[in-house]
């Protein structure tokens, strides 16, 4: 038998989820923040119409956050819908206002073991205060194709962070 449908704000990591409730955690977490990075497709079985029962897989959209112009997705499943919560929660921690910005991407650099891109960093499509939750993803990547731009360094750092507190000011 099913269990009841579960408020997002309760702990979900001990109770085994039905697709709704899936489906439901997953729309809660993304919820009016990043929208746009949330995708998602029904498989089908084949010419029949496509039913209730058909699984839903949702996708975080990663385009450029790894490889220079490269479109990509990382799958959230049931497995992993607790580390997408954690990383909206952890971005929001940093500013509540304007943290959702952010957490879909630490979802996929923490998915990955893997830091974005530097020209990520480098092109200004994050704010300085992000910057060690991502640097934590993974080691420093080599400058290459790919990747055209290293991780910004102790000295960049502080220079955009200086930066970003006039913008802010």
């Amino acid at each position: 038998m099913p269990l009841p449908l579960q408020h997002p704000a309760q702990d979900y990591r001990y109770i085994p989820m039905t697709r709704d409730q899936f489906i439901y955690r997953v729309l809660s977490i993304v919820a009016f923040d990043n929208t746009d990075d949330l995708w998602w497709r029904f498989r089908e079985g084949g010419d029949r119409p496509l039913t209730d029962a058909d699984p839903l897989d949702f996708y975080i959209n990663c385009n450029d956050l790894f490889w220079w112009g490269a479109s990509d997705l990382e799958a959230v499943t049931p497995d992993t819908v607790d580390a997408l919560a954690q990383a909206y929660a952890d971005t929001k921690a940093i500013d509540e206002r304007m943290g959702h910005l952010y957490g879909a991407e630490l979802y996929c650099a923490r998915q990955r073991k893997m830091r974005p891109q530097g020209a990520w960093f480098a092109k200004g499509h994050i704010e300085s205060a992000y910057m060690p939750l991502f640097a934590e993803c993974g080691p420093e990547r080599e400058v290459g194709h790919g990747n055209p731009y290293p991780f910004m360094s102790e000295d960049e750092y502080a220079k955009k962070a200086a930066i970003d507190a006039t913008h802010d000011a």
